[in-house]
């Protein structure tokens, strides 16, 4: 009883230190929560360069099946990306879209197709991830967005409720000074049996001239980096011992944990270190963020049970 509520008390302590915002893949940033109120603020005043009906049309011609009389939009405050221009619409089909756009460069920012009910309707076979990878390459490449960013990952999801098709998910990173980030770059997700694209997200908000400050040659070794995770991870808790811990793999990234428009950017050049221990040696296995430079563990993701 007493170690089962260590682990209880290790879990909560865990939980609260684990990144929230980009949990490897930045995804979170994107809820709906982070629009401040349903109602449109005044564009009048904000000296923006996209006014609404160029960000409609602009809307319509990346979405061809938009119903036009299903349009509605206006300009939101949004917690992470500042104004945007945001719309709602239907397709053809029926379906529901919703769309975010910025109003000073014209980047579409998201994009989101409701995934439709398959009842009724005959199963196709899914397609697999490698032409997942195509389809979304291919839908970068004709909106001109592939540049500066390098394939990440493909990541299968199972259906979520009755009905509903299974997904794939396309991560890009963004690529700055030849070292990829785990803050900045795009998603894709498609219907794993029909492969269409039901939702683009897109993250570039990690100023290249305060990257470009900081040393891509790290002042700790690896073997350096190591050491510390080992003397972090036997203070963290008593369950660890100081020669517990086996690195299985170290990449290097940039991150941005002060992520949010109009806020001063917190950025780190990185060790992502996977590594695992007598308690945990398994998927998912543990990872750490540690600075090259200062040697700060920023943050360690370590599920228990």
């Amino acid at each position: 009883m007493k170690y089962s509520n260590v682990l209880i008390v290790l879990s909560v302590i865990l939980l609260t230190v684990a990144m929230s915002f980009a949990a490897e893949s930045f995804g979170t940033i994107y809820e709906d929560n982070n629009v401040k109120n349903s109602k449109y603020v005044d564009a009048s005043d904000k000296a923006l360069t996209l006014t609404l009906e160029k960000a409609k049309e602009q809307m319509k011609s990346e979405n061809p099946d938009v119903l036009e009389n299903s349009i509605t939009g206006g300009l939101v405050e949004d917690d992470i990306f500042g104004y945007i221009w945001m719309f709602t619409s239907k397709n053809l089909d029926g379906g529901a879209v919703l769309s975010g756009i910025d109003p000073y460069n014209g980047d579409t920012i998201y994009v989101y197709k409701e995934l439709k009910s398959r009842l009724n309707i005959e199963t196709p076979t899914p397609i697999s991830s490698k032409e997942a990878n195509e389809i979304a390459n291919d839908y970068l490449e004709k909106k001109s967005n592939i540049d500066g960013t390098i394939f990440s990952s493909v990541i299968f999801h199972s259906s979520t409720g009755e009905n509903l098709p299974a997904t794939y998910a396309v991560h890009y990173d963004r690529v700055i000074n030849g070292i990829n980030s785990l803050s900045d770059g795009i998603i894709l997700n498609l219907d794993a049996e029909t492969g269409e694209v039901v939702s683009y997200r897109k993250r570039w908000k990690m100023p290249e001239s305060q990257v470009m400050k900081i040393d891509t040659k790290p002042s700790l070794s690896e073997e350096e980096i190591g050491k510390i995770l080992n003397k972090h991870m036997s203070s963290w808790t008593p369950l660890s011992k100081n020669d517990d811990v086996e690195i299985q793999s170290m990449d290097l990234f940039w991150i941005d944990y002060n992520y949010r428009e109009n806020q001063v950017h917190d950025i780190h050049l990185i060790q992502r270190v996977k590594f695992i221990d007598s308690i945990r040696n398994e998927e998912p296995i543990p990872i750490a963020w540690i600075d090259v430079h200062s040697g700060e563990v920023l943050s360690v993701q370590y599920e228990l049970g």
